[in-house]
């Protein structure tokens, strides 16, 4: 006996769920669609945003695919959520413009040899619609997205860890992050209150390779 013929109303809720599976699928930055037998936690990474604690984060690198590098913010987040900050290495200064959504944290706009302390939230380069997302606001473990420069890399929700010790410190409730960049691999850890606290690189053979921590914070900002 076919089901779909004796019950109309079944047969009209296999087609809804059909293209509701389908429009996830053609999103940008969609999940990963999980079996109907597969319970997942929502986890909320508002705890894990940057600059939401701290006014100033010193990173080391590894000075290949990261350099040393100190990001302080000089505006903070407005109505909208936009904030800038001003990242510092030897050799640049780039000014980056930063969103806050109930989606997630966005880049807006990066402006190369920034030198002279000047709001950039509402230029045009800020406001032209484009962003890259760097996470969604809510996840799941396998969840993936596109991120990363020009949305450019598959991002991997891998696992929440109950500790992580890095450079001396021991981090709590840590959220990895993988992103597949060409051929490159990459672990982003992030911490409450802290925001990313370390990547490693991994490697084809399973060994992996710190190439930027966090050393240190300073100021502190109220909720």
């Amino acid at each position: 006996m076919n089901i779909l013929k004796k019950h109309p109303i079944f047969k009209w809720s296999v087609l809804v769920l059909a293209m509701l599976t389908f429009l996830m699928s053609a999103q940008g930055n969609t999940v990963t669609v999980l079996g109907q037998d597969t319970v997942q936690t929502t986890l909320s990474l508002k705890p894990y945003l940057p600059f939401y604690h701290f006014i100033e984060y010193n990173y080391q690198g590894d000075q290949k695919n990261y350099s040393d590098s100190s990001m302080i913010l000089e505006f903070n987040r407005d109505a909208e959520g936009k904030f800038q900050i001003v990242a510092i290495t030897d050799h640049t200064q780039t000014a980056i413009v930063y969103q806050v959504t109930d989606l997630g944290l966005y880049e807006l706009a990066r402006f190369a040899d920034y030198m002279d302390v000047q709001d950039l939230r509402y230029t045009d380069a800020a406001n032209d619609g484009r962003s890259d997302l760097v996470f969604p606001m809510n996840v799941t473990e396998g969840m993936t997205f596109q991120g990363g420069q020009n949305n450019a890399s598959q991002m991997t929700v891998q696992e929440k860890l109950d500790t992580l010790e890095m450079n001396g410190k021991l981090y709590e409730d840590i959220i990895v992050i993988r992103e597949r960049r060409g051929q490159q691999e990459f672990d982003h850890y992030y911490a409450p209150k802290y925001g990313l606290i370390a990547v490693e690189e991994r490697f084809s053979d399973e060994s992996k390779a710190t190439v930027f921590q966090l050393l240190t914070t300073g100021g502190y900002l109220s909720d």
